[in-house]
């Protein structure tokens, strides 16, 4: 992801005055927000050496790492919900978001460009070799190269501008956290990895559009002129739908509305043709698929 940046001084945090902080993240936090701070806890532990306990409260004797938006005092309704920011301190770090994703992925792409954390495989994470090294180098007086300990100071911010993202991988449905760790916001509905986003993926949908169970046999015109012959073949989500034909493209539209209103949480629904090429050849389609050069010609004024 693209993180736009604004560093307020030349300030920078170093990993090893961190080590008495805590991790705080809010009792009424959701579940991913709370999944969140364990992760954070979790690599940020392995690549400083850092035990930072976890809290549900602020201790004042303590400097704190807030994650979420309600442990940082922040409104999560004026976030989107994979909008992240990270706001880094001297005596304070905020890894807050929108909702349900924002804050996970803020713990991730803050593990990524600030601790140098690589979510490789679903059994390997490359944890950089001088990571480890931080926090005892600094203790025993030992210099380090100044990137490879410290934090610019400043608000990091980040609002995805791909909503859906799917890396049509075997790894990632098999692996959900995995998924997850990557910004993978398709395969899992767990709550606590995030959930899915509302989109989903395109597929061919004429055959439960206009059911040929349902309106084939009265309505064999519904359907495509295919060497002269209306098409009854199933096979391939099929048959492909005489698109021209006004009560075709009417009960179509009904049935995309309802799907929609059926399924409130969705975000888009797929008008596709079947996965074949008897598509249909009656002079209206014809004079489309002519006119464009290709059969996409009635298709996509179908859809439109």
């Amino acid at each position: 992801m693209s993180v736009s940046k604004s560093i307020d001084s030349q300030e920078h945090l170093d990993f090893s005055n961190i080590r008495d902080w805590d991790i705080v993240v809010a009792p009424e936090a959701i579940p991913a927000e709370r999944y969140a701070a364990e992760e954070f806890q979790r690599w940020f532990g392995q690549a400083t050496g850092l035990e930072l306990p976890l809290r549900s409260s602020v201790e004042a004797a303590r400097h704190h790492v807030y994650i979420g938006p309600t442990a940082a005092a922040l409104d999560p309704t004026t976030m989107g919900e994979e909008e992240l920011r990270m706001v880094v301190e001297s005596d304070r770090i905020i890894i807050a978001g929108g909702r349900p994703r924002g804050t996970l992925y803020g713990v991730y792409q803050f593990l990524e460009d600030f601790v140098g954390v690589r979510f490789l495989t679903y059994d390997h994470t490359h944890i950089p070799e001088a990571s480890a090294l931080k926090v005892s180098a600094s203790s025993a007086g030992l210099s380090l190269p100044k990137s490879t300990r410290r934090i610019p100071c400043g608000t990091h911010t980040c609002n995805p501008p791909l909503s859906f993202r799917w890396s049509y991988y075997r790894e990632n449905a098999e692996h959900p956290e995995f998924a997850a760790r990557l910004r993978v916001n398709t395969v899992t509905s767990d709550e606590r990895l995030g959930g899915k986003t509302g989109q989903t993926l395109i597929n061919h949908s004429f055959h439960w559009l206009v059911p040929f169970s349902q309106y084939g046999a009265a309505h064999p015109e519904y359907y495509a002129l295919v060497d002269g012959a209306r098409d009854t073949r199933t096979h391939g989500g099929g048959p492909q739908l005489c698109v021209t034909n006004p009560e075709v493209i009417e009960i179509a539209a009904a049935s995309a509305v309802k799907y929609l209103n059926d399924h409130p949480d969705v975000k888009n629904v797929s008008v596709s043709q079947a996965d074949t090429n008897a598509y249909c050849r009656c002079d209206s389609c014809e004079e489309l698929n002519q006119r464009e050069g290709s059969p996409m010609g009635s298709q996509l004024t179908f859809v439109n």
